[in-house]
């Protein structure tokens, strides 16, 4: 099945999904010393929140819409490589709002700089709060979320929210991948870690893409 748009439809993980968010955990355990989980409102970020709980005996945070994914309006459920263009325009044109809600949506569609103004400050509290730590906290969000705290530390970390555009409009990275966030709120980069094989973590914080859902394709 081709990979749909999912933004803020609320759709569960799938066996391989699960299967991801377990494996990631098991490294986690191995690896860090996780006492918090921070997942966004929806089912498919909660779900893997709780699997890691129940493997690492992290404490699964209150849900944030403010991590929820880019609430992406009439594109939401349509397959994702016949609307990648029109959606590049929202990027480029971040104050023009996405229209439309579909059945089964969760939130209407917004801009990318409203998007960006919800998601980035929350991430900078989070940094400000558990940056420092061994890798205390787990942040269980979306695939454009983790692709804008790349664009946005691969910029510097301005404090105007600015990101790499050309980054964020680049395909990357697949469900379950987990990340390392470093720094400050005002300094931090983040790196990909690979859990093929074990290593100790500096301080910093998870991040971790939810697993596979039947619209990742």
């Amino acid at each position: 099945m081709s990979e749909k748009i999912r933004g803020s439809v609320d759709i569960p993980l799938n066996d391989t999904g699960k299967k991801h968010a377990k494996d990631g955990a098991k490294w986690l355990k191995r690896n860090c010393k996780v006492k918090f989980v921070q997942p966004s409102s929806l089912d498919r970020t909660i779900e893997t929140a709780f699997i890691v709980s129940d493997v690492t005996g992290a404490k699964v945070l209150e849900p944030s819409e403010k991590l929820d994914p880019w609430h992406l309006g009439k594109f939401e459920g349509q397959e994702s490589n016949k609307v990648r263009s029109q959606l590049e325009e929202y990027v480029r044109n971040p104050d023009e709002k996405v229209p439309g809600k579909i059945k089964g949506a969760t939130h209407d569609g917004e801009s990318f700089g409203s998007f960006r103004r919800r998601t980035i400050p929350f991430i900078k509290q989070l940094i400000d709060k558990y940056g420092q730590d061994e890798c205390s906290l787990v942040i269980v969000t979306h695939y454009r979320d983790i692709h804008l705290i790349r664009s946005w530390c691969a910029c510097g970390c301005p404090s105007d929210l600015s990101i790499d555009t050309e980054m964020m409009l680049k395909k990357y990275g697949e469900p379950g991948e987990i990340y390392h966030l470093t720094g400050t709120s005002k300094k931090c980069k983040i790196v990909d870690i690979d859990t093929s094989q074990d290593q100790k973590l500096g301080p910093g914080i998870i991040v971790m893409r939810h697993g596979d859902t039947d619209w990742n394709g």
